[in-house]
């Protein structure tokens, strides 16, 4: 199983170092704005960074992060998530081991223009980022759009995308 890879990787190292760089490099990119190229990142989980898990609840300890000197305010998923059922198909053996009924996987996206009870509301949502605003941070959110549920409504137009091959 390891020469197939190995040897994917041997032929992707040769075609990088033959190619010319210039056929990378055709235009430049855009330079990154100062507030990001330099700014200090703090990410928040809101499960760890308040007591109860809630956007407002974290909105409220924002001050104190700006005070530390973060710049960005880097927030994972709090989109509507799917608590998958089908243990033996969906749950990775972490999560069925962790002895957890229903692990919600913030990165198993159901709906990601509505935020998860968990966290709160969509209102709540927007609280934050006026309140992150307000003290002069911007605002990062972790968007991983392969990460998403196969309840997604991107799956409505690729039934099968999603299944894995058994």
């Amino acid at each position: 199983m390891k020469q197939p890879i190995c040897r994917l990787i041997l032929v992707w190292a040769c075609v990088l170092w033959l190619l010319p760089t210039a056929a990378f490099h055709m235009t430049e990119a855009r330079p990154a704005p100062a507030w990001f190229d330099r700014g200090v990142i703090y990410q928040i989980q809101p499960r760890a960074f308040s007591a109860d898990g809630k956007l407002r609840s974290a909105a409220a300890q924002l001050r104190h992060v700006r005070d530390c000197g973060a710049m960005i305010v880097y927030l994972l998923p709090v989109f509507k998530m799917d608590a998958l059922a089908e243990k033996d198909i969906w749950w990775s053996p972490r999560q069925i081991k962790s002895g957890f009924e229903e692990p919600k996987n913030q990165y198993c996206i159901m709906d990601y223009f509505h935020v998860d009870e968990e966290y709160g509301t969509d209102a709540d949502l927007r609280f934050f980022c006026d309140e992150a605003h307000r003290l002069g941070l911007k605002v990062i959110f972790d968007l991983v759009y392969l990460h998403c549920s196969v309840r997604n409504r991107i799956f409505d137009a690729i039934p099968d995308a999603g299944f894995r091959a058994k």
